[in-house]
């Protein structure tokens, strides 16, 4: 059997369906490539060469033509270099514009007076600040307000106006805390003031208010000396004195005493001799400085004795009086035991208020010799008791129970 006997009856159609695919295949592939879109990412040009103008921004927002002190100026650029085409294209990276310093030489500059002082009697400050020029030789003004911020400088120093001849008292309008007056103490310096506490107040320690100060400690009293000439002298003088009086009076005394003269006039002028002359034997006594309790007494019978020579004095004017006035005709206003008791008594009442007042006194500051003090306040008791059982038990109407002598 032959080759072409064997060849199958559909291979021609099996060729051309083969190739009619391959085609097909060819002829889409070829649409696509001419129909699919083209992606061009974007490109900076070239800075322009060409700048804006050299500008400043002012002080009240405006931008003004800068010719010294510094500017800016801008260039330019755009995206065209290629322009961003096609498909999601990438755009240009970066700033379209740029800013630079011009013209940066400063402008003409100068500092403008000082300003008066900011306080009015008193501290305060001066100020200056520079003046600048927008162009050289222009016209100057504050350089803030140029926006010249870099050649903008202030000058504070300070300064004082007080004159206390010419400026009101710092007191005028201030106050001062409650019980306190203002008083001017100012100096050529300042006003200066100071509250003074009134009405026996004093500051406290904070110096904001006036209190009533504490009680202080009584003042320790040292025993007065003399030096030893002086005092050496002064006792011979005061016991030749005493000295003397004591014979003088004395002899007055024996005298009338003698002659047996005791008329109303007499007895009272007696008196008054007797309690001289024990006052003064009373000086004449040595010192016993270092004996207290009988140094008191010495004191006490001396005051005793010269208010008893006083007393009797004023019963001597008092029995003068009567007479002269004619209150009573003769023998005075008071009898004889009646101008001696009340002679007595009246120097005794007056040393007891006197006792009292100093022990009072003394017993403030001694608050810590308790039982001492209740001692001395019983003995001024009975003392008092005493001399006031006197008085009161004294019959007054036979003080006055004898009619004057017509």
């Amino acid at each position: 059997m032959s080759r072409r006997q064997h060849f199958h009856p559909l291979m021609p159609s099996l060729a051309i369906g083969c190739f009619a695919v391959v085609v097909g295949l060819a002829y889409f592939v070829v649409v696509d490539a001419a129909e699919a879109p083209v992606r061009i990412d974007g490109g900076w040009s070239p800075w322009s060469t060409i700048s804006s103008p050299c500008m400043r921004q002012i002080a009240d927002g405006s931008w003004t033509l800068a010719t010294c002190g510094g500017g800016t100026r801008t260039r330019i650029r755009s995206c065209t270099n290629p322009t961003p085409q096609g498909l999601r294209p990438k755009p240009c990276v970066g700033e379209d514009r740029i800013t630079e310093a011009c013209n940066t030489d400063p402008c003409d500059m100068t500092w403008s007076d000082w300003s008066a002082c900011s306080a009015n009697c008193g501290r305060g400050n001066k100020r200056r600040y520079t003046l600048c020029a927008e162009t050289a030789g222009g016209n100057l003004t504050d350089c803030n307000d140029l926006g010249l911020t870099d050649q903008a400088f202030e000058h504070i120093k300070e300064c004082n106006t007080w004159n206390k001849n010419n400026c009101s008292s710092p007191c005028s309008g201030y106050t001062c805390m409650e019980f306190a007056n203002c008083v001017d103490v100012s100096d050529d310096e300042d006003p200066k003031v100071e509250c003074v506490c009134q009405l026996g107040r004093e500051m406290n320690a904070a110096r904001d208010g006036c209190i009533i100060p504490p009680p202080k400690p009584p003042t320790p009293r040292p025993i007065p000396t003399l030096a030893p000439a002086v005092k050496m002298a002064t006792t011979a003088v005061t016991k030749t004195a005493s000295t003397l009086l004591i014979i003088f009076v004395g002899t007055t005394l024996f005298l009338f005493a003698s002659l047996r003269i005791f008329d109303d006039d007499r007895v009272i002028q007696m008196n008054m001799e007797i309690a001289l002359i024990l006052a003064h034997i009373a000086l004449l006594l040595p010192s016993m400085h270092e004996h207290k309790e009988a140094c008191q007494v010495i004191s006490i019978f001396i005051h005793f004795f010269f208010t008893a020579c006083f007393m009797f004095m004023f019963l001597e004017s008092l029995h003068t009086y009567s007479l002269v006035a004619f209150v009573v005709k003769k023998n005075g206003l008071l009898t004889k035991t009646q101008n001696v008791v009340v002679g007595k008594l009246k120097s005794i009442y007056g040393l007891y208020i006197c006792n009292v007042k100093s022990k009072a006194h003394l017993g403030a500051g001694a608050r810590t010799k308790k039982k001492k003090n209740v001692k001395r306040r019983k003995l001024i008791k009975t003392f008092s008791s005493f001399c006031l059982f006197q008085v009161g038990a004294f019959p007054w109407e036979w003080f006055f129970s004898r009619s004057p002598s017509t």
